[in-house]
């Protein structure tokens, strides 16, 4: 289980509003995620979350509905290599 290491009443510069969560199709995993801020820069601005990992790490990402698309790794020329995640059980919380 990944869940954010704050909550949205006691964030601080830098730390995006938590949205949502899901559970990861194939493994049953379950992930909270964020939005971006700009704190995290600008590289893959097409990858407007951030996801957080059971190891305390976060990755860019993009969640839909029913599937996410994660960043895994960086390519020789910059540019992001993602991993399509299949999603059940996304909620996205309050407002």
């Amino acid at each position: 289980m990944s869940y954010a290491n704050y909550w949205n009443d006691e964030r601080t510069a830098g730390q995006g509003l938590i949205i949502g969560c899901y559970k990861h199709k194939q493994t049953g995993a379950f992930f909270e995620y964020a939005d971006r801020t700009t704190d995290d820069g600008d590289w893959a601005p097409e990858f407007p979350h951030v996801v957080f990992m059971s190891d305390g790490s976060r990755r860019f990402a993009r969640v839909l509905r029913t599937v996410a698309h994660v960043v895994v790794d960086e390519a020789d020329d910059g540019e992001p290599i993602s991993e399509r995640w299949e999603i059940k059980t996304h909620r996205k919380y309050g407002g």
